[in-house]
């Protein structure tokens, strides 16, 4: 049916519509609906206003109920960032009733003892027509399957199948004494061996045997409250007797397990065998429960029947996440449905050790963040085992990718075979970056992922590298030795060659040159230098004559072809000037001169006895050869000596005598050093000193 509303819609589609509306058919096409609905209500809205409004029946009171689910349809116009037209047509869905088995002329069998129907599906030409409740059996379930199959000429025309669902009757927790109910004394002969208390189809109260045996008796109870012909309450209490001394069965229960040292989040295999190794079969079934630290993990059915010797088995997985001593507990029959002969072996357990997980972690411990292009640098990772148990066979990986170019190598694997509880390893890589850029470097522990571990968060590892353009070397010479000499004699001097750069230089040459327009000697030499480290120094000596006085230039180039490339193209040479003296002279000096006359007259003849002497030093040079030195008076000759020759610093004296025959007075005695001139000197004005003659 279809409503018209001309109002805008309040804030919720599910609200009581405020008109009396005309009722008009309206033909849609809404989406097909889910299994197990049907379309309940249809509203469509534009411009935020109820234009139609449907439901599947006419209503007095135009309500809309969203129970089920909706689908929605909408179109939104906006133009100039305005919303000018919106349109919404929404769907609304609900449930289809559950329908019967009874239409189809089916019907699920009535549920053994102990177990209760909980569901259906029934299937025609696989199709479901028919679910309700659970569809698949639990582990302690079962399913009942019942087909029919219609053959009409040879040809299937129908095909049915029904699947039933039972479960076990869930019991409650029973009581050994009931709080309202106390069983009539036994017969003489008998004891009590169980009751049940059911009020209203539910066990309230249940101990012991249920099912009394040949030799035994049963009591029962029933009440039933009936009002207006319906039973509003009923209740019943049932007592077992059995006669002194009856057999008995006993059950016991062992833990069995196959992985006594089990580890963290691994699967342990466990079974739990429960045993009758009393006199008789049990009568009734009972439950065996399983613990993992307190915490109930399973309940398992034990049916009725056990005979003496015979056992049950139960399989169960169990995964404990936490390291250390875990306690793993069986009990049977906890609730004592069964009475047994005894009933303090219901109960086992053990306790198992489970082993932590390994834990690998990586760290960096050497290599560098900022590098050079085409420069290889060593890098050391440490790899950890942090955790409690060792780890085999895995892999480290190690990957560096540039924005260009990848490093050398990358990828690359690297195997530890095992790392136990606390051990570590170093792993070195040799990393070759080609070219300059920003490098990404990522190191993962176990990347197969061969190793289950406590942690797996803590296997990566990444930083990031820079690599600079190459450094270059900067080669310089220091020339270094004395600035003056004497010409002819020999100097050592000192080539010092450093690179200042920040790589290393190989194969260059330093060369030595002496001399401008006078050659030393050698003139010139050449040295190579096979590698020169960063910071390196090399030092070099060449033992230099200088022929002759003069000025003698120097020169030390480092790299003088430039077959270095360089950061400073400017310090590769030094140099310095030598000024040559020429060779020092002698210098024969006269030190100190003396005489002694006697003037003896015959008549008018006089005759002069003369004794003189003086001393000579040489101030200069060694004199090697010999000179002659002489003393005169007024030209004449009183004699003459030769001197061998004459060390520097070193003296001679020398003494002469010589008769005059004439008178002497005021005449001058002259002291002549080197009179023969034949000594080189530096000084040649103080080779000669003059005395007066004078006598009283």
């Amino acid at each position: 049916m279809m409503a018209r509303i001309g109002r805008p819609l309040g804030d919720s589609l599910g609200g009581r519509l405020p008109y009396t509306v005309i009722i008009e058919p309206v033909k849609k096409s809404p989406p097909k609906p889910a299994p197990g609905y049907n379309l309940s209500a249809y509203i469509y809205v534009k411009n935020w206003t109820v234009i139609e409004w449907w439901t599947a029946k006419p209503k007095n009171e135009t309500w809309i109920t969203l129970d089920g689910y909706k689908l929605s349809r909408s179109k939104v116009t906006v133009e100039q960032g305005q919303i000018t037209s919106n349109e919404i047509e929404t769907y609304l869905y609900e449930k289809e009733k559950p329908k019967r088995l009874e239409k189809f002329e089916f019907k699920c069998p009535a549920a053994p003892e102990g177990f209760e129907l909980k569901g259906w599906v029934l299937v025609k030409n696989y199709q479901v027509v028919e679910m309700h409740g659970k569809t698949t059996p639990s582990a302690a379930g079962f399913e009942y399957i019942e087909s029919k199959t219609v053959v009409k000429e040879g040809v299937v025309r129908e095909d049915w199948v029904l699947g039933c669902i039972y479960e076990p009757i869930k019991r409650p927790l029973p009581q050994k004494k009931a709080e309202k109910f106390d069983c009539p004394p036994p017969k003489p002969g008998y004891e009590l061996v169980g009751y049940s208390h059911v009020k209203d189809f539910v066990l309230v109260e249940a101990w012991g045997e249920q099912t009394p045996s040949d030799q035994g008796y049963i009591y029962v109870d029933s009440f039933t409250e009936v009002r207006d012909y319906v039973a509003v309450s009923d209740e019943i209490k049932t007592c077992v007797y059995e006669p002194i001394g009856w057999k008995k069965p006993d059950l016991t229960v062992e833990i069995m397990l196959e992985a006594p040292a089990p580890k963290v989040g691994e699967s342990i295999p466990v079974t739990v065998i429960v045993r009758n190794v009393g006199e008789s079969a049990t009568r009734d079934g009972t439950l065996m429960k399983l613990y993992a630290d307190g915490k109930r993990v399973a309940v398992k059915e034990i049916p009725a029947g056990l005979k003496v010797g015979e056992e049950v088995r139960f399989d169960q997985e169990l995964v404990f996440m936490e390291p250390g001593p875990h306690e793993i507990k069986a009990e049977v029959d906890t609730l004592d449905w069964i009475v047994e002969t005894n009933e303090m072996n219901n109960v086992d357990t053990v306790t198992v050790s489970v082993t932590g997980l390994p834990d690998l972690t990586i760290e960096l411990i050497s290599g560098r963040y900022q590098v050079f292009a085409t420069e290889t640098v060593k890098y050391e990772f440490l790899v950890k085992n942090v955790g409690e148990d060792h780890a085999y066979n895995f892999t480290v990986s190690f990957t560096c990718k540039g924005e260009y170019a990848s490093c050398i190598p990358s990828p690359q694997s690297l195997t530890i075979s095992s790392l136990g509880p606390g051990e570590e390893k170093v792993l070195e890589v040799n990393v070759f970056f080609p070219s300059d850029g920003v490098y990404h470097l990522e190191v993962l522990v176990d990347s197969e992922e061969a190793v289950t571990e406590k942690d797996e968060e803590n296997n990566y590892l990444a930083f990031m590298i820079s690599a600079f353009p190459p450094p270059l070397p900067d080669l310089t010479v220091d020339l270094s030795g004395p600035h003056t000499v004497t010409a002819g004699e020999s100097a050592t001097y000192t080539l010092r060659v450093r690179n200042l750069g920040g790589s290393s230089a190989h194969d260059f040459t330093v060369k030595f040159t002496c001399g401008e327009y006078v050659s030393c000697n050698p003139p010139s030499k050449s040295w190579l230098i096979q590698s020169l480290e960063p910071g390196g120094e090399a030092v070099l000596e060449i033992e230099v004559t200088f022929p002759s006085a003069g000025e003698y230039p120097l020169t030390a180039v480092v790299d003088p072809d430039n077959v270095i490339e360089e950061e400073d193209e400017g310090n590769n040479h030094d140099s310095i000037l030598v000024l040559a003296s020429p060779p020092p002279l002698p210098d024969i000096a006269i030190r100190q001169a003396a005489y002694e006359i006697t003037i003896q007259y015959v008549g008018e003849v006089a005759t002069s006895y003369i004794y003189a002497n003086m001393t000579i030093i040489n101030l200069g040079a060694d004199v090697d050869q010999s000179f002659k030195c002489k003393i005169t008076i007024d030209g004449s000759t009183v004699g003459e000596v030769t001197v061998p020759g004459l060390e520097s610093g070193k003296s001679y004296f020398i003494e002469m005598q010589a008769t005059l025959p004439i008178d002497v007075r005021g005449m001058r005695m002259r002291y002549i050093a080197d009179s023969e001139n034949v000594i080189e000197e530096s000084n040649e004005n103080n080779n000669v000193g003059e005395l007066l003659i004078e006598m009283d």
